[in-house]
């Protein structure tokens, strides 16, 4: 109504913010508290520049550290995946995204508010509006994609005066624009490079610790106080951590490391993987022409049993040609035959006669001048051929 006074109040001042107040509000004042940018004078900005290999190792190191840890991630699954790592070697961790349900949101939130657990892995959803005391760490597990996000995901730590570090693992494609984001943010992070184990000396400055190794309860699955009364985790309820995909992800690990040869090959190639895909194609291969030999084995079968049958016989073809024409029959039925029936094995190609007699190749089943009937053989490759489908069959 005309006559009142009107006022907005916004986390941050920028363009889209500006386009409301022009549509609102009529000659209005601005009065901004302090800058859009990350550079708190008790904020402290670090860069892991990690191996895709060490990422996990290194976000566990980060988690196993004291107080409260706070990391983002890019999707809601990521989030999921890295709680439940952080729980199957000895750290209590919980995910918070969007996709779960209120209840379950307000329940993993204040257990974390509560100390019950100490890392708290988040999507987006949780990097504005949030405030929780004593997050000495926020953790960019998956690096944020441009300066007002960075900005807002930082700023849960060292909030009110407080002191905190704020830490990215960036991957070797992600490291360009990790820089842009941070000049962005008009902040001077500290650069740690090639990273590929938790034996860095920038991990313990950072107060990185082993963890225990052995999983523990999920907080997920643990009812805090200040939840919702009716909150019924017996329906959300999972497995939490499962000794067995802990196992499973550790010997992968272990035979990954056991491809890679830290010199490297020519043309940047990995040998010790490059020897193992080599001796798995050899393997393939070894495969292949074991069952090219079956194959032809069977085919061999079938052919003497051919021949037999066509000596026994002593019919002509369909155009009355002598035993000893040679000829081609190609899954055509020819009639006159008076000889038996030769079975060949599966259905395919197979010579089903001999040397003195008529040389033609059956492909399907048919009945040969000479009684080679149902040439059901392998291919040339030793390969079954497949048998046409009937209308109305599997």
């Amino acid at each position: 109504p005309m006559g009142t006074q009107k006022m907005l109040f916004s986390a941050t001042l920028d363009g889209q913010v500006e386009q409301i107040v022009d549509s609102f509000l009529v000659d209005p004042v601005s009065h901004e508290t302090t800058p859009v940018t990350a550079a708190v004078a008790t904020m402290d900005h670090h860069v892991l520049a990690i191996a895709p290999s060490a990422k996990r190792e290194v976000t566990a190191q980060l988690g196993a550290r004291e107080g409260r840890t706070l990391m983002f991630t890019r999707t809601q699954l990521g989030a999921e995946r890295v709680a439940q790592e952080l729980v199957e070697v000895g750290i209590g961790a919980a995910a918070l995204h969007g996709n779960k349900q209120q209840g379950l949101r307000t329940n993993v939130l204040a257990g974390f508010r509560e100390g019950a657990y100490p890392v708290l892995v988040a999507t987006d959803v949780a990097a504005r509006g949030l405030h929780i005391d004593d997050v000495t760490m926020v953790v960019h597990v998956d690096p944020s994609d441009d300066v007002k996000e960075y900005v807002h995901r930082s700023g849960r730590t060292a909030r009110a005066g407080a002191t905190g570090s704020v830490v990215t693992l960036a991957l070797p494609h992600q490291i360009a624009k990790t820089r842009n984001v941070l000049a962005g943010a008009k902040v001077e992070p500290t650069w740690a490079d090639d990273v590929d184990s938790a034996e860095v000396p920038a991990l313990t400055e950072l107060g990185g610790r082993t963890p225990v190794g052995e999983p523990v309860e999920d907080p997920a699955t643990v009812k805090y106080k200040g939840a919702p009364r009716k909150l019924d985790l017996g329906r959300n309820r999972h497995r939490g951590a499962d000794a067995g995909k802990a196992e499973e992800r550790r010997a992968n690990e272990e035979r990954r490391a056991s491809w890679e040869d830290p010199e490297g090959g020519e043309d940047g190639a990995r040998p010790g993987q490059g020897n193992a895909r080599s001796g798995q194609r050899s393997a393939r291969s070894e495969q292949r022409s074991a069952r090219s030999g079956q194959g032809s084995t069977r085919s061999g079968q079938g052919q003497g049993q051919g021949q037999g049958q066509a000596r026994r016989g002593g019919g002509r073809g369909r155009d009355g040609g002598a035993p000893e024409e040679r000829g081609r029959q190609s899954g055509a039925r020819s009639t006159g035959g008076t000889g038996g029936r030769g079975k060949a094995g599966d259905r395919g190609r197979s010579a089903g006669t001999g040397r003195g007699e008529e040389r033609g190749r059956s492909a399907g089943t048919g009945r040969g001048s000479e009684g080679t009937g149902k040439g059901q053989g392998r291919g040339r490759s030793g390969a079954p051929t497949r048998a046409p489908r009937r209308r109305g069959g599997r």
